[in-house]
């Protein structure tokens, strides 16, 4: 990880601060004029000619079967079953108008460009032979050709998973506001390191969802603020706290998105003993509505011989003028390894209209990744592409994203039609690209990572600005201070979290990160006088805590810090700075021996630690001297 993105993260633990990555704004749209039609499109699959007179048995019930009975099943998201023929049948007029319009089946993908797995895509004479089934009176045929009904194992639509895990108690989602975001610390009951292909996730209430995440803590900091709160779960950011992605992978759920199966070799890993984390950003209704999340995770028999790497495009400082019919975003990103692409997740709001990306090789020839022609933000998926595509090093992948935010988009939230920026409200805006792509040779994989985390670097600091100048709150003021802060400039960054703390006068965040403020300017009272006014609030939050005992080594109150930094240290074992502290707390009140152990536990966690092999030398030199 490059210093700069080292800083940024290192901040961002120790403020507990919300952070998102971000992306440039480019001026000129994306166009296929030069794309290559023979290099970029697969042919279409071979199908029999249409019969004259069709059957259900025969063949519209393959059909339904391959295509609809997943959901449209007794005890599925679907809102009737369509198993029977006596189901098709009463249903038959609507069949063919909502796949004639191709609102049915959901996948939004051109399928004619890119070919994915487990496409839901019609082709145009399959949507003929069921209008003409239709048309000709629903005939139902020969039950000696009828197919086997698909069997399921379980309610669930990968079968019944290796390890299922639940909220141990019911969320009720308040009345009343417009977002919640909260997250819910489900325990992994794991002895042994597993490896994870695939997963599913269940919650009891879709329609409350906007979208979920799903993390991983191993420190019991999300733990602590759990138990803290006397309902199910806390109260949170997206993004904030130490639970994070396993590596190389991105686990979430959107409205519409299909559960999520890996090949063996690109499992990720699921130590024993660590928490789930699933991120819940919720909508009231306008009454109380009960939730209850459960994952099911599917094992692999192998470690994965390959590690993915996952890039975000898409715009971040998003500002869309009142009756802009076609507002445009693009960008580019140049690939510097070979690689095979695998998936494509797009993912956008209410005024989004067409995506697209393109990848142009080295040879000019362009490769269609990804093109949806009408954006529908009920169904969202993650889109697994049928074959890995081979892209050599030097591909340049571009985007590009429209937005109509006027009167003639039946989905605007707003009428008339508003302003609307880039956030994490249903009635804000987004425009993402997650690709996940995995390096042809696994040793060039810090060479692809190091050009990602330069470009988020340059990113984080245009998104963090935009949102404090344009979206002032005291989240996204102190965000931007967290910036500031990583580009020295502490004086600066106070004066921003001092405007956070008119905002939120109690918030332990923007308490904390002013804290990190004064304890950076030297002003050790003061930033001791807040950590204890967050403490006095909120015992569990471990920021605090890890921060005032930091504060109490600049006070030379030794004896006071090593408690503070023994509860850190309990909270996120694997912390260096913490035990670091620890060591030099326990060396300064002649506890010789604790210091030692604490000194080489850091050089465990970092075997480079100049501070603990110091310490080391003078700690042997003060017992010899003996």
């Amino acid at each position: 990880m490059k210093p700069f993105i080292f800083l940024i993260a290192a901040i961002a633990i120790m403020c507990g601060v919300y952070v998102v990555t971000t992306k440039p704004a480019a001026d000129d749209p994306i166009t296929d004029t030069n794309s290559d039609p023979t290099s970029a499109s697969p042919t279409d699959i071979p199908t029999p000619e249409l019969p004259a007179r069709p059957t259900f048995t025969q063949h519209i019930a393959p059909l339904i079967y391959d295509q609809c009975v997943a959901c449209h099943r007794p005890g599925q998201v679907a809102p009737f079953s369509l198993i029977s023929y006596d189901d098709a049948k009463k249903r038959a007029q609507q069949l063919v108008e909502v796949t004639q319009s191709r609102y049915m089946p959901p996948f939004l993908p051109d399928a004619s460009l890119t070919r994915f797995r487990n496409s839901r895509h019609l082709h145009d004479n399959q949507l003929e032979l069921l209008k003409r089934w239709a048309e000709q009176g629903c005939v139902e045929g020969d039950q000696q050709h009828m197919p086997a009904m698909p069997q399921f194992s379980s309610d669930w639509q990968l079968g019944e998973p290796d390890l299922k895990v639940s909220m141990d108690r019911e969320y009720t989602l308040p009345p009343e506001g417009q977002n919640v975001f909260r997250q819910f610390v489900v325990p992994i009951p794991t002895e042994k390191l597993k490896y994870v292909q695939g997963f599913e996730f269940r919650t009891t209430n879709p329609r409350i969802v906007h979208h979920a995440r799903f993390l991983f803590d191993s420190t019991q900091e999300s733990r602590i603020l759990d138990e803290a709160d006397p309902e199910p779960g806390f109260a949170s950011g997206m993004g904030t706290g130490a639970s994070r992605d396993p590596e190389g992978h991105w686990l979430g759920w959107t409205p519409g998105k299909q559960p999520v199966m890996r090949e063996e070799k690109y499992a990720w890993p699921l130590p024993p003993k660590i928490d789930l984390v699933i991120e819940l950003h919720m909508l009231p209704t306008g009454k109380p509505e009960p939730i209850k999340c459960e994952l099911g995770f599917f094992y692999a028999d192998k470690p994965p011989t390959n590690l993915p790497v996952i890039i975000r495009m898409g715009p971040t400082t998003i500002d869309i003028p009142p009756n802009e019919k076609e507002y445009v975003h693009a960008e580019q990103f140049q690939i510097p390894v070979d690689v095979d692409m695998l998936n494509v997740y797009p993912h956008a709001h209410l005024l989004a209209k067409t995506m697209q990306s393109y990848a142009t090789l080295p040879d000019g020839k362009r490769q269609c990744l990804i093109k949806i022609d009408e954006w529908d933000f009920n169904w969202q998926d993650e889109y697994q592409f049928a074959e890995p595509i081979r892209l050599p090093a030097g591909t340049t992948i571009d985007m590009q994203f429209t937005f109509d935010n006027s009167e003639d988009n039946i989905r605007n939230p707003h009428s008339p039609p508003r302003r609307v920026l880039q956030g994490s409200e249903t009635s804000d805006e987004m425009g993402d690209l997650w690709f996940q792509m995995v390096p042809v040779n696994p040793e060039t994989r810090t060479m692809l990572s190091n050009a990602i985390y330069r470009r988020e670097a340059v990113w984080v600091v245009r998104e963090m600005k935009f949102l404090a100048e344009e979206r002032p709150s005291a989240k996204t003021l102190t965000n931007w201070a967290m910036i500031l802060q990583t580009q020295r400039r502490p004086a600066d960054a106070r004066d921003v979290l001092k405007r956070a703390v008119k905002m939120e006068p109690g918030s332990p965040v923007v308490l904390n990160s002013l804290a990190v403020a004064e304890m950076s300017l030297g002003n050790f009272s003061e930033a001791a006088r807040l950590l204890e006014t967050v403490l006095s609030t909120s015992e569990a939050s471990p920021n605090a805590i890890k921060n005032l005992g930091f504060v109490r080594i600049k006070q030379k109150k030794f004896a006071d810090a090593i408690p503070l930094l023994r509860k850190a240290v309990k909270t996120s074992p694997k912390d260096a700075r913490s035990w670091m502290g620890l060591a030099t707390a326990y060396a300064e009140t002649g506890e010789s021996k604790a210091a030692r152990q604490c000194a080489d536990y850091v050089l465990k966690l970092d075997p480079t630690s100049r501070p603990a092999m110091d310490l080391r030398v003078r700690l042997q030199s003060k017992r010899k001297s003996k």
